[in-house]
């Protein structure tokens, strides 16, 4: 490993405490600029609380130890103080920008749809300042050069979110919403960037930028919902990939979010239930999907997720 990129691992260890200022902006552009406090993206009471086991839930993460920049593991962490945890709300505002998810029952409805899409924004957005905060001294690397990048593009995203809920136009996010008939052990709150099909092959040409899509997946009484949301501006991109899911049984597409979620989401949350049920050949491929993305495979060469997901022998979804 260079210097730089063990420098950038030291770095990497000392970045958990970020935290910022909340960024709402007012009706004028000007920033809330409160303190912040630990929002979760994946609600606390109602979701966390169905997937926990003695307050702690599992996640996918890279650390680093000894001289490797990354390692994989199923991590183990509260759900207080911990799981789904972003820093970049004040009080006021994390109570306010998410009041028809967090006191309503989830009815389907554009605002909630919008909500969702938001914390999965907000939390994905403060991980790429987060990262990016600690590469400012190692600009020549190109996994800096590529976290400075996304930053930028997440904020973009953000500023026309603030556009919509400032207008209350929440039609200009479009969300494909897929029910699940029961209960799921897991639960998703992320924005990425999806510019391959499930075959594998680029939606567009090579340098094309494609927008982000905005998942989340959570338990409700009795039933759980898959969302998959992108701004309307964005529309022949969203059809082209939702089209990919529109014949499918409930079963079948999430045997396709089986990998997609663990090689591209940064913020899934598993209940001890189905890690336990997992051996190791499972946990293994598992942490080896996780790895793909950080190793660049899916975004240079391009993954057969149709055909990964007849493979893996774990199942997220039960």
């Amino acid at each position: 490993m260079s210097d730089a990129m063990k420098n950038l691992a030291e770095a990497r260890k000392k970045h958990n405490n970020f935290k910022m200022k909340c960024i709402v902006p007012d009706s004028e552009g000007n920033i809330c600029g409160m303190n912040s406090i630990e929002s979760h993206s994946i609600q606390h009471n109602g979701i966390l609380s169905r997937l926990t086991e003695e307050g702690k839930v599992f996640c996918l993460g890279e650390t680093t130890r000894g001289n490797e920049i990354f390692e994989y593991d199923l991590k183990e962490k509260g759900i207080t103080k911990q799981a789904s945890i972003f820093k970049c709300l004040c009080r006021e505002h994390d109570k306010k920008l998410f009041v028809d998810i967090e006191d309503r029952e989830f009815a389907k409805e554009p605002c909630q749809y919008f909500q969702y899409a938001l914390k999965a924004l907000l939390h994905s957005y403060w991980t790429k300042c987060n990262d990016a905060g600690i590469v400012e001294r190692y600009k020549q690397t190109q996994i800096a050069r590529q976290i400075v990048e996304d930053r930028k593009a997440y904020e973009v995203e953000l500023n026309r979110f603030w556009e919509i809920l400032r207008k209350g136009q929440y039609q200009d996010l479009l969300c494909y919403s897929v029910p699940i008939s029961r209960e799921i052990n897991i639960a998703v709150s992320t924005s990425i960037n999806i510019y391959r099909k499930l075959d594998g092959n680029l939606f567009g040409k090579e340098n094309d930028k494609y927008p982000l899509l905005h998942i989340s997946a959570f338990p409700v009484d009795g039933k759980s919902y898959l969302l998959i949301s992108c701004l309307k501006e964005n529309e022949d991109y969203f059809k082209a990939f939702t089209k990919q899911f529109m014949l499918l049984s409930e079963e079948a597409i999430l045997k396709k979010f089986n990998v997609l979620l663990p090689l591209l989401a940064e913020n899934i949350m598993i209940s001890p239930r189905v890690v336990k049920k997992m051996v190791d050949t499972e946990k293994r491929q598992l942490l080896g999907v996780f790895r793909t993305e950080t190793m660049g495979l899916y975004y240079e060469h391009g993954i057969n997720i149709n055909s990964w997901a007849e493979q893996v022998s774990y199942n997220l979804w039960i």
